[in-house]
């Protein structure tokens, strides 16, 4: 049984030293060789897919390489990436008729389910166990 009066705390003691949950999306993009990862705690919002949505559209807007062609590889939580509203989105950004176009063709691919070891992974693992990084950085 939870503390349900916890969560309505506003001030004092108590609400400062309380330990918030952390969600992050890693992406990781070849074209670049670069690792973005996103991190936010339940105060901003869910790891639910409206928010892995929003991270895959920053990255888009700010991180893209210009390339015509994406291949992109999910887990296969349907929580996250596997489901339909990540689709439509998806045909959203690769119909050349609508706004939001950005690329000619997507390929979505989901490994079977257990630990990928992506390259994005790699990277998660690293953020998460930060006595494990090395001296140099990813």
């Amino acid at each position: 049984m939870g503390f349900p009066w916890l969560c309505r705390l506003t001030q004092g003691e108590a609400f400062y030293k309380r330990i918030l949950q952390t969600y992050n999306y890693g992406i990781y993009s070849h074209a670049h060789c670069q690792h973005t990862i996103f991190f936010w705690n339940e105060v901003v919002g869910d790891k639910g897919v409206n928010n892995v949505i929003s991270c895959e559209h920053h990255h888009h807007m700010n991180h893209g390489s210009g390339a015509g062609f994406l291949k992109m590889w999910f887990d296969a939580c349907a929580g996250q990436c596997n489901n339909w509203v990540l689709i439509m989105y998806h045909l959203l950004i690769t119909d050349p008729d609508l706004g939001m176009f950005m690329y000619h063709r997507l390929d979505e691919k989901i490994p079977t389910k257990g630990h990928t070891y992506l390259e994005n992974d790699r990277a998660t693992g690293l953020c998460l166990c930060p006595q494990m990084l090395p001296p140099y950085g990813l």
